[in-house]
């Protein structure tokens, strides 16, 4: 809904698709469309272009209600089994930290699968944007059976990209002017 606000601001046409991440960043790598939602990391940064940033998400820690798993930083998560989504980025440190194999990952397509794996047992926790967790928590009645912890594993702010060969800087500087003029107008926070 944010991004259709804002090229709707550009008087753009666009089509928006949710597609799987792993999917999306294979052909955003090949210059075959934009990203929207994106994190910045060091190896993003040399292939793609960014905007401003469009809003800024809070990553969490998901576990069951039962569960005896304390979080207060990175180091917790020593040993433990996450669910996290096919070839995300979570932000540096705690991709850093992964590559370094600090816990065990499963990964999964999509957040259903993650929070399905997390109630059987078969994870000891999910880490994922706090607003997306919490509707398929709803959505699937599972609010009662999973905690969030108030800790954030991570602060990301979130951008549109697009390949550097597509050379779509002029659009980046369009969309950042239209970007501001709608958090001005208050169309922004109604829509977070």
């Amino acid at each position: 809904r944010l991004l259709d606000e804002v090229f709707k601001k550009m008087n753009m046409d666009v089509i928006l698709e949710p597609k799987p991440w792993a999917r999306v960043m294979r052909l955003a790598k090949r210059g075959k469309w934009g990203v929207g939602g994106i994190y910045k990391n060091s190896e993003r940064m040399k292939i793609f272009d960014y905007s401003k940033p469009i809003y800024q998400e809070e990553l969490l820690l998901f576990v069951k209600k039962s569960s005896a798993v304390k979080f207060s930083s990175l180091k917790d998560l020593k040993g433990k089994v996450l669910a996290l989504m096919r070839g995300w980025s979570y932000g540096t440190d705690f991709d850093q930290e992964k590559k370094k194999k600090s816990f065990r990952v499963i990964e999964t397509s999509n957040g259903v699968q993650s929070f399905t794996l997390l109630l059987k047992g078969r994870v000891d926790g999910v880490v994922m944007d706090s607003v997306s967790a919490k509707m398929i928590l709803e959505k699937n009645k599972w609010v009662t059976k999973v905690e969030e912890k108030a800790t954030p594993v991570a602060r990301n702010a979130a951008y549109i990209a697009f390949h550097k060969s597509t050379k779509k800087n002029d659009l980046i500087k369009r969309f950042n002017k239209a970007l501001e003029e709608i958090k001005k107008e208050g169309s922004y926070n109604k829509i977070i």
